[in-house]
């Protein structure tokens, strides 16, 4: 009998485990399915000089307060080598939105109006590429 139980608390607590998991992968999936990701590839004027990339840096990171940025994420090249691989650039930007709506405005809000005022004379280039999960079937 003690051995009974024993199994079954065992296959409960496996069961009730599965389920968290499950749930949660189903959180995590519906949660992205109408993301909107803005990615910006920027290449500076003068790379090797610290005090821009500073500026460049902090001008990036005030951008992460704006409300409507879900997610972000600021880096410079990988050290990957391979023939399909990009790494001219000195800085990437990800921001995640809900939506296109959300992406709109942030273009237009007053912190990021003031972030392109102030370091668009650093970057020789910039580069976006958007991406909208809510065009993929899930």
């Amino acid at each position: 009998m003690r051995n009974r139980r024993r199994n079954f608390f065992k296959f409960f607590t496996a069961l009730l485990a599965g389920v968290g998991l499950a749930s949660t992968a189903f959180a995590v999936k519906a949660s992205k399915k109408n993301r909107f990701i803005h990615n910006v590839y920027f290449w500076l004027n003068n790379p090797d000089n610290a005090e821009e990339a500073a500026q460049l840096e902090a001008g990036i990171n005030s951008l992460s307060k704006i409300k409507l940025v879900k997610d972000y994420h600021l880096g410079k090249p990988a050290p990957t080598d391979r023939p399909v691989i990009d790494n001219t650039y000195s800085y990437h930007l990800m921001l995640v939105f809900d939506n296109l709506e959300d992406q709109n405005a942030y273009q237009v809000d007053p912190t990021h109006k003031k972030f392109v005022e102030n370091c668009e004379n650093l970057w020789k280039k910039v580069q976006v590429y958007d991406s909208d999960a809510s065009l993929m079937e899930v």
